[in-house]
C-alpha cells in the first residue's frame, strides 16, 4: 500500500495520504469500493465468449471525463459498497464458479494495491481464469510493473491524441505521453493477444471511443497503434452519446454519426491494422448506463 499513501498510483501523483483519510483527485480513500460485480456479454468477443466476462466495476476514477457513461459511480460516488481484499477474492472465486471466462477489473487503478492483495488470496484458493485490467489508459509504468504477475490481459483505452482535448474533456493535461508509454509497457510485458478456443488468455487489446468532431485525433491514434504493431488488436467503439456534462458542451452534445464512425473504420482498414473490432452506431440520443457496451462487437471487414 506504499504507493497509495502518499498516493502515486496514477501519473497525476497527487500525493494524498489516503490511509490517513485524505482523498486526492479521484476521491478514492482507504476503503476499496465497488458498484457492480457480475457477468455480462458486452465486451469484445474473446473476452465475453459464450459465458460472459466476470466484471467488477470499481468506484471512482483517475480521470474525469465529461461524457462518462458511468459517471454515477466514477464521479458522483453513488451506490458504492466497501469490500475487503478477502471479500473481493471471494467474489473472484464466485465468478469463476459461475463459469465466467475471466475476471474483468473495470477502472481499477485507484485500488491497485488492494486488488493485488485480493488476487493473491484468490489464486491461493484456486483462481485460474485470466485477469483483465480494463483501464482508461492513464497509467504509471511503476504500477504496471507491480501487476506483471497478477494480470494476464490489458484492455486500455487510448482516448486522445492531443493533450488539449484530454485537459478539456477529461481534466487530464498530461494524458497522451503517459498513455502511449503505458501501452508500450503493456505490450512489452504481455505481448500480442493469445487466444485459445476463441477466448483471450494473455496480451493487449486497445480500445478507442470515437468522439464526434474529433476524427483527426482518432486517425492519429490509429496511426500510432499501427506503428506499434499492425497485429495489435484494436476495438473501435461507436457507443458515444452525450452523457453527463457533455449534454452542456456544444461540440459534444450530439451522438456520433454513422458517417463519422465509418470514416474512422475505413481509415483503420486502409491503414493496414489487421485485427479490428467494430460496433454498430448508436440509435438512441441518450443511453441508460447498464455497465455494458452499448453495441456488440464484430470484426471489421478487410
Amino acid at each position: 500500500l506504499k504507493l497509495a499513501s502518499p498516493c502515486r498510483l496514477c501519473p497525476r501523483q497527487c500525493g494524498a495520504e489516503r490511509l490517513s483519510g485524505a482523498r486526492g483527485f479521484c476521491q478514492a480513500g482507504q476503503e476499496l469500493l465497488v458498484s457492480y460485480i457480475g457477468k455480462h456479454h458486452g465486451e469484445e468477443p474473446p473476452l465475453s465468449g459464450s459465458r460472459g466476462s466476470g466484471t467488477v466495476f470499481f468506484g471512482h476514477c483517475t480521470m474525469s471525463c465529461v461524457f462518462c457513461q458511468n459517471w454515477q459511480i466514477s464521479q458522483a460516488q453513488r451506490n458504492l459498497r466497501p469490500l475487503t481484499p478477502e471479500e473481493l477474492a471471494a467474489e473472484f472465486l464466485r465468478l469463476q464458479n459461475e463459469q465466467a471466462h475471466n475476471i474483468n477489473l473495470v477502472s481499477p487503478t485507484q485500488y491497485a494495491p488492494w486488488i493485488i492483495q485480493a488476487l493473491i488470496l484468490a489464486k491461493q484458493s484456486g483462481l485460474v481464469i485470466p485477469v483483465v485490467y480494463n483501464t482508461n489508459g492513464y497509467e504509471s509504468t511503476e504500477v504496471l510493473a507491480l501487476l506483471a504477475n497478477h494480470v494476464d490481459i490489458y484492455l486500455p483505452d487510448m482516448k486522445y491524441a492531443d493533450n488539449a482535448s484530454a485537459a478539456r474533456y477529461s481534466q487530464t493535461a498530461n494524458y497522451t505521453e503517459h498513455n502511449l508509454a503505458a501501452v508500450k509497457f503493456m505490450l512489452k510485458q504481455k505481448g500480442l493477444l493469445r487466444i485459445k478456443n476463441d477466448i483471450a488468455m494473455q496480451g493487449v487489446i486497445v480500445r478507442h471511443l470515437v468522439l464526434p468532431g474529433l476524427l483527426k485525433e482518432s486517425k492519429e491514434i490509429l496511426a500510432v497503434l499501427y506503428a506499434l504493431n499492425p497485429e495489435l488488436p484494436v476495438s473501435l467503439m461507436s457507443q458515444y452519446t452525450p452523457q453527463h456534462q457533455a449534454q452542456n458542451i456544444h461540440s459534444l452534445n450530439r451522438r456520433l454519426s454513422a458517417a463519422e464512425y465509418n470514416e474512422v473504420v475505413e481509415y483503420a482498414v486502409n491503414l493496414g491494422l489487421e485485427n479490428i473490432w467494430t460496433q454498430e452506431t448508436a440509435s438512441q440520443d441518450i443511453l441508460v448506463p447498464d455497465f455494458s457496451a452499448a453495441q456488440p462487437f464484430t470484426a471489421a471487414a478487410k
